[in-house]
């Protein structure tokens, strides 16, 4: 009961966790850690672009990489950020999901990379800051060890096809109704 309790107040309330600042234990975090997964944030299909929440994301994601030191350290992403990786002649490793599809939410994005990659168990997530803490509670009730949750100074993206991607005022109101679906499902 504690730990349901616990699971429901930083669920709803928290929206960082210790792992999102740059400490001195990030280099021994990414020693251990296996993938470095982008979620994306917001979504730009009739435009066949990225869109520039997904851009700093992958941008972000090659940092990470870079800091490991582990130049084989693979990248896995959905079709937003693959597209922005692929045009820096990165390569990148994609999920399923289809590019004219559904919506594809936080927990059927990470379902669909346990699927795809069924043995990885140490993840890095590289995310939305507003977005990393329900990325990392859904990776986790999945069975993924979150080793290192990696924020920066990601924008919101006035132009995404997702309303609620395009500013803070938007999100927030989104994000806090995902976050109670989530709960009431078992999701995180």
């Amino acid at each position: 009961m504690q730990n349901l309790l616990r699971r429901w107040i930083q669920g709803l309330f928290n929206w960082f966790r210790p792992e999102t600042t740059r400490d001195g234990e990030l280099k021994r975090h990414l020693d251990e850690i296996e993938v470095i997964v982008g979620v994306p944030f917001g979504s730009h299909v009739e435009f066949m672009e990225c869109g520039r929440s997904n851009r700093h994301i992958a941008g972000e994601m090659v940092y990470v990489r870079n800091l490991s030191l582990r130049t084989d350290l693979p990248l896995i992403a959905q079709w937003e950020i693959v597209d922005c990786l692929a045009g820096r002649g990165e390569p990148v490793l994609s999920t399923e999901a289809p590019r004219y599809g559904p919506h594809v939410n936080t927990r059927l994005f990470f379902e669909q990379l346990r699927s795809a990659f069924p043995k990885i168990r140490k993840i890095a997530i590289v995310a939305h800051p507003a977005h990393a803490l329900r990325c990392a509670m859904v990776a986790e009730r999945l069975g993924f060890e979150v080793g290192v949750l990696w924020t920066a100074a990601i924008d919101y993206d006035p132009a995404s096809t997702q309303r609620w991607c395009r500013s803070p005022w938007l999100f927030v109101p989104w994000e806090f109704a995902s976050r109670v679906l989530f709960l009431i499902r078992g999701w995180m």
